[in-house]
């Protein structure tokens, strides 16, 4: 069956059953948001900055950095709430050299993606430079 073709009812339907069976656990999709938290007024927001990247191996010498991700978000550093994303950023960067098939089976990158692809350095910095807090996955 082509699942493209399933409506969201449906697709729903099917995740329930294979929830209840023991050998499968369903991970969903989180509705993409915008804004979290309503802002009250005369609150003092940040800004902080979520970033990930993927890269062409686990050396930090040799390894190149072929996907960044980032995350600009309003947030309440008193509350310790979060308000609003304010900016998303996803590229890729083309390493100059293969990807090699062990790195491409954990991420999923492959050198097609990433052919002629470069991650806008201004952009980067613009974002960076706003972020009072910066926090990175696995870093």
């Amino acid at each position: 069956m082509n699942t493209s073709s399933l409506s969201d009812a449906q697709a729903a339907e099917w995740a329930d059953r294979l929830t209840q069976h023991p050998d499968y656990r369903v991970l969903r999709r989180l509705p993409q948001r915008e804004v979290f938290t309503q802002t009250e007024k005369g609150r003092n927001l940040q800004l902080g900055l979520v970033l990930d990247t993927e890269t062409t191996g686990l050396d930090t010498r040799s390894s190149k950095v072929i996907e960044l991700g980032m995350l600009l978000f309003e947030f309440d550093p008193e509350l310790g709430t979060v308000h609003r994303v304010r900016q998303v950023f996803d590229e890729l960067e083309d390493p100059g050299m293969p990807i090699p098939p062990e790195t491409t089976a954990v991420h999923g990158i492959t050198d097609d993606m990433v052919q002629d692809k470069h991650i806008d350095d201004t952009v980067v910095e613009s974002m960076v430079s706003q972020a009072s807090v910066v926090i990175a996955h696995h870093a």
